[in-house]
């Protein structure tokens, strides 16, 4: 649900719209107690929720054609404090 509309956001939280979009690559992954080093092909797709006010980011990582990792990423801004919040929650 949008329940604000984009305009009435900060200048803050107007910046975290570059977040928003759709990417597909293709990466290196370093060796690690979960997996071995080698490449993937990784998909995020990223779009605002709540009217602006947050970016919900989700994230697919592909190992021969099978997904080896996953995550949700919720990016927000904290006024308070002046910063770039995320919460990451993943399949690890």
């Amino acid at each position: 649900m949008n329940a604000a509309p984009f305009s009435s956001l900060s200048a803050d939280h107007q910046r975290l719209q570059a977040l928003v979009g759709a990417w597909r690559g293709e990466e290196e992954i370093s060796g690690t107690q979960w997996a071995d080093a080698g490449t993937a092909t990784s998909e995020v797709l990223a779009e605002a929720q709540f009217g602006g006010l947050f970016v919900v980011q989700r994230y697919r990582q592909r190992r021969d054609g099978t997904v080896s990792f996953g995550s949700h990423n919720v990016f927000g801004f904290d006024q308070q404090n002046s910063l770039v919040t995320m919460h990451q929650f993943d399949s690890m």
